[in-house]
């Protein structure tokens, strides 16, 4: 008899959960979250599975309903796949007995205050961290720390209300937008930050009884919208081997045993200075960027969700997935693009611009990816990218010279990327 697995808020990358549980013999259950469904209802999407898509059941707002609900699907593990979907998967686990990390390491894995706290007192580099109270507070701090702070929610996701402040109008804009009254996907604090500078790096690991693996490294190429944080560019893998990233590893090791994960999957954000490496954020869930299997298999020769799904219910296959994989078999790049004023499109023409780029693999449009006639806002963080192309090749050299193609024809002809409707473009942007 096939044996349930419940992915918790199952979209974006996690979707390769599915069909990873179906070729494991298992029954694929999502769990949607109403609070997220309320706030995008387009936010679930399974129509690719055709008659393959997974199992659905609705989460309520009360704790004991969903525990009865779960329980009676008698799962072998709940696996988070969202910020959002964290505390809920944690806490069915722990009453379920089911492999999870521990239910009270929830704070500093989900909460960015708790974990810089977890940083400092296990012993390595942290980023000094306020709460918001007050504007003077706010301010001394700004000054304190030379007119560079980053202000953001304590558990916000996705780059969202993330702000870099390089003076006083921008610092009072940023708290102005982080303290607004939101859609309750955050904690409601507010913190302010250090700004650490330098190269930025992922470390996406995966873990079972405490045992880590790194699956992917990730460096982001950003550019910063002033007032806003940098929003991304380019992302590139790389390979797992090179000197550079070994301090970072061994940093990162340090960073999953002070918040305490101890199963599934991590996206540990990094920047590189010269005192070396410092956590930015640790997202204890899958990484995002609607990443297909088959683009992950191409570059890497794994996707993390499977090996997720190992950590979870097939120990054995989690033992024998390398503990470092040596190297990656192709590269791979994934391009967002960057719209530089709210625009309505009736469709994206990505297919027809890039059919003769050789790295070209597929396209996704707007930040949610879902629906064609729509109003595209400018550029500030991941949820307002115009779309992502995705990038593979046996070839490096052949990989950025499709970049910057694509960055070519972004910065000087974009309007060749979409069917825009110029007359109510025009009227929004008031020209």
């Amino acid at each position: 008899m096939a044996k349930r697995v419940i992915f918790v808020d199952c979209v974006s990358t996690s979707l390769n959960f599915i069909k990873d549980a179906q070729d494991e013999g298992l029954i694929p259950v999502v769990l949607e979250l109403p609070w997220i469904k309320k706030y995008n209802p387009l936010h679930y999407n399974y129509t690719a599975f055709g008659a393959k898509k997974p199992e659905v059941i609705q989460a309520t707002h009360k704790y004991d309903q969903n525990l009865r609900m779960v329980k009676k699907l008698n799962p072998i593990a709940i696996i988070p796949c969202t910020d959002n979907s964290i505390e809920l998967a944690l806490r069915l686990s722990k009453d379920l007995g089911l492999p999870s990390s521990p239910y009270e390491n929830f704070p500093k894995m989900r909460d960015k205050l708790e974990c810089q706290k977890a940083l400092k007192e296990f012993g390595i580099r942290s980023i000094e961290t306020i709460v918001y109270t007050t504007y003077p507070v706010a301010l001394k701090f700004f000054k304190e720390h030379d007119k560079k702070v980053i202000v953001k929610p304590a558990q916000g996701t996705s780059s969202v209300n993330v702000f870099i402040c390089r003076n006083e109008k921008q610092l009072m804009n940023a708290i102005d937008c982080c303290t607004a009254p939101g859609e309750g996907l955050t904690s409601g604090q507010v913190l302010i930050q250090e700004l650490i500078e330098g190269e930025e790096i992922v470390i996406n690991t995966c873990s079972c009884r405490g045992i880590q693996k790194v699956t992917s490294i990730w460096e982001y190429v950003k550019k910063e919208v002033p007032g806003y944080s940098p929003v991304y560019v380019l992302l590139k893998f790389m390979e797992p081997t090179d000197p550079k990233y070994t301090k970072i590893i061994e940093y990162n090791s340090k960073v999953l045993q002070a918040i305490g994960l101890t199963y599934g999957l991590c996206h540990n954000e990094f920047k590189v200075d010269k005192k070396g490496p410092v956590l930015i954020e640790a997202n204890c869930r899958t990484p995002g960027g609607s990443m297909q299997g088959k683009f992950l298999d191409f570059v890497l020769g794994h996707h993390e969700t499977n090996v997720s799904l190992w950590a979870y219910t097939n120990e054995k296959k989690f033992m024998e997935f390398k503990r470092n994989y040596k190297h990656c078999p192709n590269y791979g790049g994934m391009k967002f693009l960057v719209v530089p004023y709210r625009m309505y499109v009736k469709r994206d023409r990505f297919k027809e611009c890039f059919k003769n780029i050789e790295s070209y693999l597929y396209s996704n449009f707007g930040a949610l990816f879902h629906a064609k006639n729509q109003w595209l806002e400018k550029t500030i963080d991941y949820h307002t990218t115009g779309g992502i192309i995705f990038l593979a090749n046996t070839n490096y050299d052949q990989i950025m010279k499709d970049y910057h193609y694509i960055l070519n024809m972004e910065e000087h002809h974009f309007d060749k990327l979409f069917d825009i409707d110029k007359e109510k473009t025009r009227k929004a942007n008031h020209l």
